[in-house]
């Protein structure tokens, strides 16, 4: 975008969307997301004039809300999104209701049809006069503030409320209306651009807002006094630790406590996954070694959570066995002995109050976070079984021993899920534990010299490459085909081919040893001979690659799942689930904000269903080159919608199953300069997320997966395992599920 500032002897008067953009740019918004329309035109014009704000314009309302959101996760600043009247708000419902429910600050300008016009027939008219509906009555119960604009003198009060609101706890977005001839309308003169608002100074990144009260000094020691009592404590943090920017002072606490750290499902980067002490994710993606440090823990702290049900699905009988403390903003939604306020002050007094003799305490032996042993791909209903959860079970080429461990791939082992801590997971990592290779043995947790020419790093651990070295976090040459596994890889090409067929991908030189004919950079590669990839081989694909300071933004349904409880967080970025509201697409709008706010690799991780919703953002990704890799997990369907079709109603439709559809290819032909890339296996995604790393701007990868494969989902495991124990009739079973599980597990819906 160019942007020409106006000649200061004939500009105009300001307008009051002029001095908004400057309040905006003050109160430390870098980028504003919309979509353009007659109502909201002028504040784009004034965006774009004034240069200090960057004007992003999105194809859809709902998907600009969230590159707001993603935004202000990766930020720590408030969002913010435009939209014009009608449809246009409209579309931002969904939007605001995620960042509500998941506690995110975003402010939402909104256009209005001019004030002379409303309760007079205006087009788009919501003012609630003559029979139209009224807009603020419509974003009230998604907002904590909402407000309009009625004259220019008043956007000086309305403004600062709003961003307020936005960052006060507990955060959510505000709204403010803004009619066109308000907008319009020449700025009040008696206020400084850069003073009229009383906006807090610019949130640095990752900072939180305005200073909080100081902890109740009782329930400081109600708290601290649980803890220091208890010989085993298992924690459970959530997504205000990220949010308040308080992980310092949690791996303070769990130092200092000797224990355990489980994290929630959409708080996977608050705790190093790599870290001896850390249990696993809590709830129905999660592990099971959570349940079982919770079964042997004294005390349960809940750390920036309040527990809702996706997270401690499957967890009730232990905590109601088990005294529950909880530190965060918000009580928690099981009974707790809670210390509420600032998150950071609230740590940082508990870990005051501890004994200091010892500030690092060992945590006792655990199993550390194994992946749930998955069953094969559902049967047709009527047609076979599921195993029973004993012994091992099919998974593309090799298989997964019951209880998870490593899946033997060709010659040697990766852990399932790329996991880099090792059974008994409590250990040292200084400890030199050693993973063999082809080539010897190097130390558990180490990382393989990229020069070595025998291995790459996968999740802390090593795999025998074979052809050659690729470091864990995409910094290899992605012109050296070398770097490709051959038939010693640690994941077989397409997961149970021909090994001779494991080390040839088509390359920009020329055509392969296979004879496949090399496509150009740039190009679509077309799948041949579909073959589908088990999840736990594409998430390891994508650990093999990320970098460790990339952020990952993870959407709903079965590759949620996966992702969720086999994909370690990258070190030094965000890891989001938005599960506030958990509406399918949101990741695309949200991995987009994020990566144009900070400049950083944005991985993107989608089914089908959620890019055939909003994936058609890969054109604002393409128009404003935002570092972002879009990996779409395509098993033409709704998969989770079919499995539970399957398991609930019998399988008696096929709704959610669709005719095969080539993204990738369709992506290539509508966007030439995008690098897509359909993969058919394991080692094609890890190669080509490493040459979108390493080329910049935005890239497209998918990958064929097999829809009725189970997800690492506890409601689903109930029921396949019933499959196994039952002789009754299909209906019958059905029956029997809906009641075992969805009553006496947990119910999603």
């Amino acid at each position: 975008m160019t942007t020409t500032a106006p000649d200061p002897h004939t500009a105009e008067p300001p307008r009051l969307v002029d001095r908004l953009a400057a309040e905006l740019a003050a109160a430390g918004v870098t980028h504003l997301f919309g979509v353009g329309g007659a109502n909201i035109e002028d504040l784009y014009d004034a965006v774009h004039r004034g240069g200090a704000v960057r004007g992003v314009v999105a194809k859809h309302e709902f998907s600009a809300v969230t590159m707001a959101d993603g935004y202000a996760r990766t930020t720590g600043r408030v969002g913010v999104v435009a939209a014009t009247s009608g449809g246009g708000a409209m579309n931002l419902v969904p939007g605001l209701a995620e960042a509500y429910a998941s506690r995110v600050p975003v402010l939402a300008l909104v256009g209005q049809p001019p004030t002379g016009q409303e309760g007079q027939g205006a087009f788009q008219d919501s003012s609630g006069r003559a029979g139209s509906f009224d807009a603020r009555e419509v974003f009230a119960p998604v907002s904590r503030f909402c407000a309009r604009v009625d004259d220019p003198d008043s956007l000086a009060e309305l403004l600062p409320r709003a961003l307020a609101a936005a960052r006060a706890a507990p955060r959510g977005p505000a709204v403010l209306l803004l009619p066109k001839d308000v907008q319009q309308a020449p700025a009040p003169a008696s206020a400084s651009t850069s003073t009229s608002v009383s906006s807090p100074s610019p949130v640095p990144e990752g900072a939180t807002a305005a200073p909080a009260a100081p902890p109740d000094p009782a329930a400081v020691g109600a708290v601290s006094d649980a803890l220091r009592g208890a010989g085993r404590v298992l924690v459970i943090a959530g997504e205000e630790v990220a949010a308040a920017d308080a992980r310092d002072e949690l791996a303070a606490l769990a130092r200092r406590l000797g224990a355990w750290v489980a994290v929630t499902p959409d708080a996977k980067d608050v705790f190093d996954n790599r870290d001896p002490r850390f249990a696993g994710v809590a709830g129905v993606m999660g592990h099971a070694n959570v349940a079982d440090c919770l079964r042997r823990a004294e005390v349960c702290l809940l750390v920036g959570t309040r527990l809702p049900l996706l997270a401690r699905g499957g967890l009730d009988r232990a905590l109601a066995t088990t005294r529950v403390v909880c530190l965060g903003p918000e009580p928690p939604f099981v009974p707790a002995t809670a210390l509420g306020g600032n998150l950071r002050d609230a740590l940082r007094a508990v870990t005051a109050r501890l004994p200091s003799h010892s500030r690092t305490r060992a945590c006792p032996p655990h199993a550390g976070p194994i992946p749930t042993a998955l069953p094969e791909p559902a049967a047709p209903a009527g047609g076979g079984t599921f195993p029973a959860g004993g012994g091992t079970v099919p998974m593309g080429a090799g298989t997964v021993p019951a209880g998870g461990g490593a899946i033997p791939t060709g010659e040697d082992t990766i852990p399932a899920g790329g996991s880099a801590i090792p059974a008994g997971g409590g250990a040292d990592p200084t400890d030199e534990d050693t993973i063999p290779t082809s080539e010897g043995t190097i130390p558990a947790g180490g990382s393989a010299d990229p020069t070595d020419g025998g291995a790459f790093t996968m999740g802390g651990g090593t795999v025998p490459a074979g052809g050659g070295a690729i470091p864990t976090g995409g910094s290899a040459d992605p012109t050296d085909e070398g770097t490709i596994p051959t038939s010693g890889s640690a994941i077989p090409a397409g997961g149970g081919a021909d090994p001779t067929d494991e080390g040839t991908i088509p390359t920009s030189e020329g055509t392969d040893p296979t004879g496949r004919s090399a496509v150009p950079a740039g190009e679509h590669t077309v799948p041949t001979g579909e073959r589908a990839v088990p999840q736990a081989r594409a998430v390891a694909a994508v650990e093999a690659a990320l970098p460790e300071d990339a952020h990952v933004f993870v959407d709903a349904g079965n590759t949620g799942a996966a992702a969720i409880h086999l994909l370690p967080a990258p070190r030094h970025g965000r890891f989001v689930v938005a599960l506030g509201m958990g509406g399918m697409g949101y990741t695309f709008g949200a991995g987009i904000g994020a990566a144009l706010a900070t400049g950083r690799r944005t991985y993107v991780l989608a089914g089908d269903g959620a890019f055939f919703m909003h994936g058609m953002e890969v054109h604002t990704a393409v128009e404003y080159d935002a570092p972002v890799t879009f990996v779409i997990f395509n098993n033409n369907a709704h998969a989770m919608c079919a499995l539970r079709e399957e398991f609930l109603q019998g399988g008696g439709r096929d709704d959610d199953l669709f005719a095969p559809a080539d993204i990738a290819a369709g992506v290539a032909a509508a966007f030439p300069s995008l690098r897509a890339t359909g993969a058919t296996d394991a080692a094609q995604l890890r190669t080509a997320l490493l040459r979108a790393n390493a080329a910049g701007g935005p890239a497209l990868v998918a990958v064929t997966c097999d829809p009725r494969e189970i997800p690492p989902f506890l409601p689903f495991q109930s029921f396949t395992r019933d499959a196994t124990t039952s002789n009754t009739t299909s209906s019958n079973t059905t029956t029997n599920k809906e009641g075992s599980d969805e009553r006496g597990v947990v119910h999603v819906g």
